[in-house]
């Protein structure tokens, strides 16, 4: 059986820093066996001998621990991501929304021989067509590329412009047959001829400044998707439109998907 009494004194001389020898001695000095003290001794150091062991076991079980958590992370590292959508540059055509890329992704594929057969023996209405298309084509492919706006707003103003010029004349009766030509009617017909001339010649700067605009930045929109000359490209679409219509398949194809 273990003393108590001898328990508790080795455990207060170890708190106030006596060593366990020290004690040890102390006791056998004051008449108790070495088995007493030995056994207090044991008991005394029965936490230390279980803290040291669980101690032991975490340090071997650390390696484990670290095994399992770098399988964690692996797992976590390959598991797909979803990136998040790229910023990209919106563009309202017909009122929706396109986004700009370069990956050429939007770009159609044509035959070189049927864009010319078409281009000379359509009367301009399959060009006018093909340049509708591939301007939407560049719209989604490049930031460039023009506003369908550009083609459409010379238009409309030469169908008001007409629109006017008939109302003009058939409210003056001059498309009529019993007009008398007094001079008021002179003078009014004449203000009228003059204002219209003037409309039209605003309504011509109008149209040309927004050809050009537009066959600019198409020919700037080509440059940016594929390399070709801008400026080149630009003069010949004033000079040879068929010949620029061309090239500009060509380059277009090269990016096709």
């Amino acid at each position: 059986m273990v003393d108590r009494g001898v328990i508790d004194y080795l455990r207060n001389g170890l708190n106030m820093g006596h060593t366990i020898e020290q004690l040890k001695e102390h006791l056998i000095k004051s008449g108790f066996s070495n088995e007493v003290v030995d056994g207090a001794i044991f008991e005394i150091n029965k936490p230390v001998v279980l803290d040291n062991a669980s101690a032991n076991l975490s340090s071997e079980a650390k390696p484990f621990d670290d095994f399992f958590a770098n399988q964690s992370v692996s797992h976590q590292a390959k598991e797909p991501r979803v990136s998040e959508p790229q910023a990209s540059q919106d563009r309202s055509v017909g009122g929706l929304k396109v986004s700009a890329n370069k990956s050429g992704a939007g770009i159609k594929r044509r035959s070189l021989a049927l864009v010319i057969i078409f281009s000379l023996f359509t009367f301009g209405i399959y060009p006018f067509y093909w340049v509708i298309s591939t301007t939407l084509e560049l719209r989604k492919t490049t930031k460039s590329a023009p506003s369908l706006w550009l083609i459409f707003t010379p238009m409309i103003l030469m169908l008001l412009f007409f629109g006017v010029s008939i109302l003009t004349w058939s409210f003056l009766g001059i498309l009529t047959s019993d007009v008398s030509a007094d001079s008021s009617f002179l003078e009014s017909g004449g203000v009228s001829i003059l204002i219209l001339g003037l409309l039209l010649v605003v309504v011509l700067i109008i149209a040309i400044t927004c050809g050009l605009l537009f066959y600019w930045k198409y020919s700037k929109a080509i440059h940016e998707l594929n390399g070709f000359s801008a400026g080149l490209l630009f003069f010949l679409w004033l000079i040879m439109g068929i010949v620029a219509v061309i090239l500009s398949q060509v380059e277009l194809n090269k990016k096709a998907s």
